[in-house]
């Protein structure tokens, strides 16, 4: 017996929670096509695309092709790698490997647009150099603090390079390209020679190349990602754009939780009313299957007040089912919403199924007074129907006699 009132109750859960996908999906488009509803959602938008496009105006990363999403470090991460090649090649006059379509390679100089020598003032190509020496400069708090060496600090202290790779700031050639192009982006002769094998032709025998690209590619890494902690943690910009983007979020996944409220809602009245229809009692789809009545503690028909009572506790406890209907239509990321200061969706939908397992708990174990947590707050009894002394369909037979 206690197994069948859980197993009711199980059934009962899981038909609420399906119930309410469906509804949701109706529920939701419904929702969406509200003026209001759409403007906060085009706000959202657009504000996310505000944010991307600030984003990439500071260099640190670029928006795709489609202009849906930012490169992924590890592309620009390679592509940086082939420009430091490419620039070191051509100042030191070495032929680059370039290949061709079907596979062979045609070895060929490298032209000024291929490298950082190109518009060095403007870095067209290099995107590291353009956020900490162009951006940050005078971007409103990103700036740096007075006396920073801007070479010293990317290149040693955040990409952590080993100088001995690259040519000396003393040289000679360098010294018409030294006001923007860092020695630290222009590979020595011998580690240039090793980088073209590396890096044009895919060469990976040679260990010390390996090594030299590894820790451009690493220190790439690094400079984006303190790039990227910089303009989320201190530039006033791209906060101010953050804080309305998260207001905008709070006001359009309120509107989704409201659906999800109201679909489950309207699910489990639904539910109820088809338990009604099947049974002519006020009982659940999930008790009509396992045979199960509800009355009073009397055994007589319980009240509208008691009914109501047990039911609106059973919804507040179904309303759990949204941590998963959430998570099966991808939505999960909802429950993060405040519903009180400093307490979220996901916090209250924790303590519900903390509930919901004590109400478990009490189907196994309360044997004698056939009480969940809904019918222990209502004073009413769940049993087996041949379990009453009056059949509970037969109560109201008896009132007319």
């Amino acid at each position: 017996m206690p197994k069948k009132r859980l197993f009711a109750r199980i059934l009962d859960y899981f038909l609420t929670m399906v119930g309410s996908i469906i509804i949701f999906v109706i529920v939701n488009i419904i929702a969406f096509n509200i003026p209001t509803v759409k403007n906060i959602s085009k706000k959202l938008s657009e504000l996310s695309m505000s944010s991307a496009t600030y984003v990439e105006s500071s260099g640190i990363q670029r928006l795709n092709e489609d202009r849906n999403g930012l490169v992924s470090i590890d592309t620009m991460g390679n592509e940086y790698i082939v420009n430091v090649t490419k620039t070191s090649a051509c100042y030191h006059d070495l032929d680059y490997s370039y290949k061709n379509e079907d596979g062979t390679y045609t070895d060929k100089k490298v032209t000024i647009e291929e490298t950082f020598f190109h518009n060095p003032q403007d870095y067209e190509l290099d995107n590291i150099s353009f956020f900490f020496k162009k951006f940050k400069v005078n971007e409103p708090g990103l700036e740096y603090e007075e006396g920073v060496d801007i070479n010293q600090y990317l290149y040693i202290d955040v990409m952590k390079l080993t100088a001995s790779n690259y040519i000396s700031s003393d040289e000679t050639n360098y010294q018409q390209y030294k006001e923007y192009v860092s020695n630290y982006v222009i590979l020595n002769l011998e580690s240039t020679q090793k980088m073209i094998r590396r890096v044009a032709r895919g060469e990976t025998i040679d260990s010390i190349a390996v090594a030299i690209y590894d820790e451009i590619y690493n220190g790439y890494v690094s400079a984006v990602k303190v790039g990227i902690d910089d303009i989320e943690n201190r530039s006033i910009a791209f906060l101010n754009i953050t804080n309305e983007f998260n207001k905008t979020y709070q006001k359009i996944s309120s509107v989704i939780a409201i659906d999800f409220y109201i679909s489950i809602l309207v699910a489990y009245i639904i539910l109820m009313f088809i338990g009604r229809l099947a049974s002519k009692e006020w009982i659940t789809i999930g008790q009509k299957a396992f045979k199960l009545g509800i009355s009073d503690k009397n055994e007589m028909e319980p009240s509208f007040i008691r009914m109501m009572v047990y039911h609106l506790i059973s919804f507040v406890l179904f309303t759990s089912t949204s941590i998963f209907s959430m998570m099966l239509t991808g939505m999960f990321g909802i429950m993060a919403i405040n519903v009180l200061p400093h307490i979220s969706l996901l916090v209250i939908n924790l303590l519900i199924i903390i509930l919901n397992i004590t109400s478990i708990i009490m189907c196994l174990a309360n044997k004698k007074n056939h009480h969940d947590l809904s019918s222990f707050i209502a004073g009413l009894l769940i049993k087996d129907s041949m379990e009453f002394d009056t059949k509970v369909e037969e109560v109201d037979a008896y009132k007319t006699i």
